[in-house]
């Protein structure tokens, strides 16, 4: 019962128990004694991890692990799983050779029957569920394997002869830890960090070549098991950081120089190495890493390169072009949406697609004259169908570029690939050469017509704030890129709208795409916002003729001299300002308005103009102040011949004249209704007044005249 069990147990956990020991301990495989095995696996796993070998003594090694195959052969998976077999392979200076013994147990776990999958009650498989024809061993198990067969790399090639311990901790450094996140223990790597890592490849080939010479001899036919344990060592080696997989694939040059010597025990998982590498390193690395020279993607050059070099690098661009397909359908099978590849969805890469029609192009030419053996004829069909989706995705994207279908990102897309000669070289390969020119072109348009958004964003900011006209330009500019040419060319009225096309953005109004510039000029105009707030009616398009017939009349009742004097109050004040005047000349009489034809031009007004209007605005801004200030001023000029030199009376005398001229007129007529015209009646006589005397206090003056006594006997003292 459970007594014995628990004996049982205990003699397990004692550490002079051996391995060879323990089949004499357990109970016999009945169902009864299910649950104790299970317990008794447990237990004997903790052992394992637990062993420290004793270095050197590979005959004790061999007859423990001896034992574990007669357990296997009494017990099966009840005793022997693959996590037991892990601890083994992780266990402290365990270094057994590879050989019967350690791929024996490989040998057996692989082929243990797959397990069925966990089903909730109930519920059947699919008809069509098949099972994997072999287990693949897992990912832990790889890890310790890869710990093991390093740890005898090590010791095989004297790695570590390096003088003391210490010295040796201080370099192990970074990328110990590195590899101490992927499980391995610390010191099965020690020593290879320093190495760099072509040295490093090349001892790991020559000693794998050795095995497999050793092997042979000893008529060992593991050849699946023997690939895996590689793989294992190599992706240790490998993968293990970024760094060391971008170093790996700059590296590819060390296995193709030893070619001759290679097996294929060791040739096909260091490619499947690189494979899996390349999640690890951007593909833009990947392809300068292999074609530091793009004339090395000549169909001539690679016809030249060694067949093994030739065939790697296709199986290396083979996986790039997967794993980038397949990132993207799989972001599209999360919505929900059919997997179809389109070239923006490639360009997204960068220049990696483009690289591969021009890349896949130079490779047909030289598949057509070498005999490709079965083994790559998948992979040149994989390719092929690679090929297909990327040329069909630019073939569409050209189509599209022609007939306007295609999305302004597009456009940009192809524009930011760099260097550029490669989206050149791409086009090329497919016959579309006039596609580059066609980009080219569309590019320029966009770019200008973005520029006009912005500017048309100012224009109804200023001018038509919250109208339907602002929103519209504001949806353009947040949906800009996704935009399609034809709904740009729409919006900007430079293409007719199809009948039976769905308009994204309503077209921009004619009017304002017409007058554009010309109000964009008037956007710092304050007597033009003034003639705008004027008009009745929202702040919309529709406001954009009236406001700029009622500028053309201000300026020529300005011209004419019809401006009345009530009027000049309200817009006098404006164009005192040099650059209101200049706004004004440049613009105003450059509108027309001729049988419903409206126009908006621009000229450079004449110097003159502008200083007839400077003199104009001067004259009358005096003039009105002289009218608002009449009264004082005579007060003022009463007071002042205390204060002026006898040679100097008779211009005062003349300057009260003209005071009082003036003020009779303006008691008899009415000021307001006045033209511009009139204004040369006025300025003989306001002329003669100087503009202080507006600014200038009547109260302080005949104060001072009242005080005059005072001040004349102060004077004596």
């Amino acid at each position: 019962g459970m007594d014995a069990a628990g004996d049982v147990f205990k003699l397990i956990r004692d550490p002079k128990t051996r391995l060879r020991d323990v089949k004499n301990i357990l109970p016999p495989k009945k169902p009864m004694n299910h649950e104790i095995l299970l317990q008794c696996k447990m237990e004997l796993t903790r052992k394992i991890s637990t062993i420290e070998w004793e270095e050197g003594k590979a005959e004790q090694m061999g007859a423990e692990v001896e034992a574990l195959f007669s357990l296997i052969k009494n017990y099966g998976e009840l005793m022997v799983d693959e996590q037991l077999v892990t601890a083994l392979f992780q266990s402290k200076n365990f270094s057994l050779p590879v050989g019967d013994l350690t791929l024996g147990l490989l040998n057996y776990l692989i082929n243990l029957p797959v397990p069925m999958p966990d089903l909730p009650h109930g519920m059947d498989l699919p008809k069509d569920f098949r099972v994997d024809e072999k287990r693949t061993l897992g990912s832990q198990l790889q890890r310790a394997v890869g710990s093991w067969s390093n740890r005898i790399f090590r010791q095989d090639t004297k790695i570590d002869d390096k003088g003391d311990k210490g010295s040796k901790d201080k370099r192990r450094g970074l990328f110990s830890r590195a590899r101490n996140l992927l499980g391995g223990r610390d010191e099965d790597i020690e020593g290879l960090e320093e190495q760099p890592l072509p040295l490093l490849l090349g001892q790991a080939f020559n000693w794998w070549i050795a095995n497999c010479a050793r092997l042979k001899g000893e008529r060992n036919q593991m050849f699946a098991e023997l690939e895996w344990v590689v793989y294992a060592q190599l992706s240790s080696l490998c993968l293990s950081s970024p760094m060391f997989a971008r170093e790996t694939i700059n590296n590819i040059s060390v296995a193709t120089d030893m070619q001759a010597k290679l097996p294929g025990e060791v040739k096909r998982p260091f490619v499947e190495v690189l494979c899996a590498s390349l999640k690890l390193v951007s593909p833009v690395d990947v392809m300068k890493s292999l074609y530091p020279d793009p004339k090395q993607m000549l169909a001539k050059s690679v016809a030249k390169t060694q067949a093994w070099k030739r065939d790697i690098h296709r199986r290396v661009i083979e996986q790039l072009i997967a794993n980038l397909l397949s990132s993207i359908s799989g972001e599209q099978q999360q919505k929900k949406k059919d997997v179809i590849f389109q070239m923006d969805m490639l360009l997204r890469s960068g220049p990696v697609f483009p690289f591969f029609v021009y890349w896949f192009t130079q490779q047909a030419i030289s598949v057509k004259s070498e005999k490709l053996t079965e083994g790559q004829k998948p992979h040149w069909a994989r390719l092929e169908k690679f090929f297909e989706i990327t040329s069909a995705a630019f073939t569409q994207g050209y189509s599209s570029m022609v007939d306007g279908t295609c999305l302004i990102s597009d456009i940009k897309a192809c524009v930011a690939v760099r260097p550029a000669e490669i989206m050149q070289n791409c086009w090329d390969a497919l016959n579309m050469s006039p596609a580059t020119e066609t980009t080219t072109t569309l590019h320029a348009e966009i770019e200008s017509q973005w520029e006009v958004l912005g500017k048309l964003k100012v224009i109804a900011g200023t001018f038509m704030a919250g109208s339907k006209t602002e929103k519209d330009i504001l949806l353009a500019e947040q949906k800009w890129n996704s935009l399609q040419i034809r709904d740009m060319r729409i919006f900007f009225r430079t293409q007719e709208p199809d009948r039976n096309f769905k308009i994204t953005i309503e077209p921009l109004d004619a009017h304002f795409l017409a007058a554009w510039s010309w109000l964009y000029s008037l956007v710092p105009s304050d007597l033009f916002k003034l003639i705008w707030a004027e008009q009745p009616g929202s702040n919309d398009c529709k406001k954009i003729v009236p406001a700029s017939v009622a500028w053309k009349k201000e300026y020529s009742n300005l011209v004419t001299e019809v401006t009345t004097f009530e009027r000049m109050r309200k817009i006098a004040p404006i164009l005192n300002n040099r650059d209101e005047r200049k706004y004004f000349c440049n613009t105003a009489p450059g509108f027309s308005h001729n049988k419903g034809n409206p126009s908006w031009k621009m000229f450079a007004s004449k110097k003159k103009t502008k200083t007839d209007m400077r003199i104009l605005m001067s004259d009358w801004l005096h003039l009105l102040a002289v009218h608002e200030t009449i009264a004082s001023i005579i007060r003022v000029l009463d007071c002042l011949h205390l204060f002026i030199k006898a040679t100097g009376l008779p211009t005062l005398d003349e300057a009260k004249n003209s005071a009082k001229a003036i003020e009779t007129v303006f008691k008899q007529e009415n000021f307001n209704e006045k033209e511009v015209k009139e204004i040369g009646r006025f300025v003989p006589d306001s002329s003669k007044l100087d503009p202080c005397l507006v600014r200038l206090s009547p109260e302080l003056f005949e104060a001072i005249v009242q005080c005059m006594s005072v001040l004349d006997w102060l004077r004596e003292l």
